[in-house]
Order: structure tokens, then C-alpha cells, then sequence
């Protein structure tokens, strides 16, 4: 149906012209409020339709965007851990009191300070990897609860 024999505000002729404005829009497509657009109007932009896109289409946008899965989070090591956990202001005022401590022979505070930075080190490095290994459980939840379900519009997938 084509809209130059349209009425002037018939909705082929208003889609027409909102679709128009769409793609003329100085608002990167990035940055587009998806949940605040029509249907019509996000199918338009990402340049689609109610029936899915075809294998080729499917496989240029693969190309062009790569596969549609999250990055994993690059690992840290367990030195660079140990450094975020020693790289706290109260943590540095603990190593100079044990310092000066050491400086004027008082090996007793020197090891009871010594002590309280460890077990903190510690207890922190065990927190962290407590609340690192519910996230990953949490998002491999996400990602296989079998409650959730998404619809792909992909007529080649034989669906």
C-alpha cells in the first residue's frame, strides 16, 4: 500500500511521515527511548517488520554487530585483589603506624597492627569473592531460568 495516494491524515500517510522524522532525528540511535516509541515506529528504525528479517539479513547484522550475547567480565587476578584491598586510606595509615611503631621498637604493636591488616585483607578477599560468585549465579540465572521466554521473529529458523 503505497502512501502518495493516501488522504493527507490517513495513518499510512502519518506513519509515513513519522517514520520520515524518525530517521532524520538528531538523536543517535544509541540513545533512542525505546520503551516511550510505538511499535511501528521502533520496527521502522531498526529496520524490520512484524515478520522477522531474512537469513541473509540476519547474517549481515551479525557481520556488522556481532553475535548478540554479553562480554564476559575479564578475570582479576588474586595479586591485583589483594592490592585493591591494600589500597584503602585506613589500610595506609595502618602500615605507617606500624612503621613508626617498628621504628621505635615496639615489635608488639608492630605485629598486632601487622595481624589487623591481614585478617582485614583477608575477610575482604572473602567477601568479594562470596558476592563474585553469587553474581555469576545470579546472571547464569538470568540467562537460563526457564520461565522466561523471548519470541524470535525469524522465519529461516524453520519456527
Amino acid at each position: 500500500m503505497g502512501t502518495e495516494n493516501a488522504p493527507p491524515h490517513s495513518p499510512a500517510t502519518r506513519a509515513k511521515a513519522r517514520g520520515d522524522a524518525l530517521r532524520s532525528s538528531s538523536v543517535p540511535i544509541a540513545e533512542t527511548k525505546w520503551h516511550a516509541i510505538s511499535t511501528e515506529d521502533t520496527l521502522q528504525l531498526q529496520a524490520t517488520s512484524a515478520e522477522g528479517i531474512s537469513a541473509e539479513q540476519a547474517a549481515l547484522r551479525v557481520r556488522k554487530f556481532g553475535r548478540n550475547q554479553l562480554t564476559p567480565q575479564p578475570k582479576v587476578s588474586f595479586l591485583y585483589r589483594i592490592y585493591q584491598q591494600l589500597n584503602n586510606i585506613l589500610i595506609l595509615i595502618l602500615v605507617v603506624a606500624a612503621i613508626v611503631s617498628g621504628i621505635f621498637g615496639e615489635f608488639a604493636e608492630v605485629a598486632l597492627i601487622c595481624l589487623v591488616v591481614v585478617i582485614n585483607v583477608a575477610i575482604g578477599l572473602v567477601q568479594e569473592g562470596r558476592a563474585e560468585a553469587r553474581t555469576r549465579q545470579l546472571v547464569l540465572a538470568a540467562f537460563l531460568c526457564p520461565d522466561q521466554t523471548a519470541r524470535i521473529i525469524a522465519p529461516f529458523l524453520g519456527r
